[in-house]
């Protein structure tokens, strides 16, 4: 038995109204503006609200969990704000948010209807935070031998996977 369920995700943003707005278009949520209060993106389920929390400095490191989103392109992402990081070194394309924040994008062939595909954990050690997360949330863990891990079959989560790797 899961010791939580899968609830929502968190960011936080120096800029909520322009992440908010962002994240929205890329993920294919609605975006409620708040001014100073978090802003929520919404969508078909409660797990699928991504809430984005005002804080006052700007992204100064680099994350160490982010979201891979489904794409039907990489400039659809770059004409709402995003640009390219590495377009070279995987099958996918690493980009940055509006504010910096990492993300990969998958392109996909035909209409993209699912557009949160998983969220990424960076670790040293991808099978232990990837068995956590498992026992945390009720999924199962499987160890790729290409060097990661992931949680799949998490119960009500609006995505495939955690992944957790290097």
């Amino acid at each position: 038995m899961p010791l939580a369920r899968y609830k929502d995700m968190c960011i936080d943003a120096f800029d909520p109204e322009r992440l908010g707005r962002f994240w929205a278009a890329a993920l294919g949520l609605e975006h409620s503006s708040r001014g100073d209060q978090p802003h929520p993106l919404t969508g078909p389920t409660r797990q699928h609200t991504v809430w984005v929390n005002p804080v006052p400095e700007p992204k100064t490191v680099k994350h160490r969990i982010h979201m891979d989103v489904n794409t039907s392109s990489v400039d659809e992402l770059v004409s709402l704000g995003a640009h390219v990081l590495d377009d070279q070194a995987f099958r996918w394309t690493v980009m940055a948010d509006p504010e910096g924040g990492e993300f990969c994008a998958f392109v996909r062939e035909g209409e993209v209807t699912r557009r949160l595909y998983e969220l990424a954990v960076d670790s040293a050690q991808p099978h232990d935070i990837a068995t956590w997360w498992a026992e945390v949330l009720g999924g199962r863990v499987v160890d790729d031998e290409r060097g990661f891990s992931y949680v799949d079959q998490v119960p009500g989560a609006p995505f495939d996977s955690m992944d957790s790797g290097a």
